[in-house]
């Protein structure tokens, strides 16, 4: 939804809206697509920015990441979202360059090594040849479909389970009454 009443508390100016599709933005003759932050802790944001470029024929071929992680001065949490940028990568089949003013910045290449990265909180410059790769994953393809199917696969054992037990119960009581 739309705060409008949020534009009165702020110095931002109205006519801030969410864009309506994904862009891949060329860089010389590269083409990047941008996540913003946390977004790529969220496979499925990731995949579906990637698939619906891909449909376009704008395919991306090479995935970066600019986030503040400045909230987690100290903590684990600058190593998670590396952690959750390398699945990105591998999801994707495309290297990752991560750009953090106070995390890690990090280069990832698409089968998901940490090529290069910066210190904690500490100015830094990466200059790498980040290598392209032209591979598709099957995750781009079916997504969390397989997630899906072994969950259901569960929810049906589980319910098997719990008829057979309750059918093992009854019979044993009607067989105590008789």
């Amino acid at each position: 939804g739309r705060f409008p009443w949020l534009y009165k508390l702020t110095p931002l100016g109205g006519g801030i809206d969410a864009g309506t599709t994904t862009t891949a933005f060329p860089v010389g003759d590269t083409k990047l697509a941008a996540s913003i932050c946390y977004e790529s802790v969220i496979s499925r944001v990731i995949r579906r920015q990637v698939s619906a470029l891909i449909a376009r024929g704008d395919e991306p071929e090479v995935l970066v990441n600019l986030t503040n992680d400045g909230w987690f001065r100290g903590s684990s949490e600058l190593d998670q979202h590396v952690a959750c940028d390398v699945f990105r990568a591998v999801e994707c089949r495309k290297p990752l360059v991560a750009v953090a003013n106070t995390g890690f910045s990090v280069w990832i290449d698409s089968c998901g090594r940490i090529r290069k990265q910066a210190k904690r909180r500490e100015t830094d410059t990466i200059i790498a040849p980040v290598e392209l790769d032209s591979r598709h994953s099957p995750y781009l393809t079916v997504g969390d479909v397989p997630s899906g199917v072994c969950l259901a696969v569960c929810v049906g054992l589980a319910a098997v389970g719990w008829r057979d037990r309750r059918k093992n119960r009854q019979e044993k009581t009607l067989g105590t009454i008789s």
